[in-house]
């Protein structure tokens, strides 16, 4: 039980990091112009979708925050226009 804490506590800071960072890179393309930057924010968007993913599979939590990681997740992806 406790090495699955751990990786539920790394995966869950990469989840509130990586959100981070797409969220920021995505705002300094779209401010500054640079169509590349917004490309790299997209791959951290997909990480941090990845880190979610993974941590749907530690059970370490319940099926609330299971779904709740889930669907936050999803609509992050389209909090800044992804797609």
């Amino acid at each position: 039980m406790g090495y699955k804490i751990l990786w539920f506590m790394l995966f869950s800071f990469g989840l509130i990091a990586l959100s981070g960072a797409y969220g920021i890179l995505y705002t300094l393309g779209r401010l500054k112009n640079l169509p590349g930057v917004i490309y790299l924010s997209y791959l951290f968007g997909i990480l941090q979708f990845i880190c979610a993913l993974f941590l749907l599979k530690i059970e370490v939590v319940s099926l609330f925050w299971r779904i709740l990681i889930l669907l936050s997740s999803i609509i992050y992806l389209f909090l800044p226009p992804f797609w």
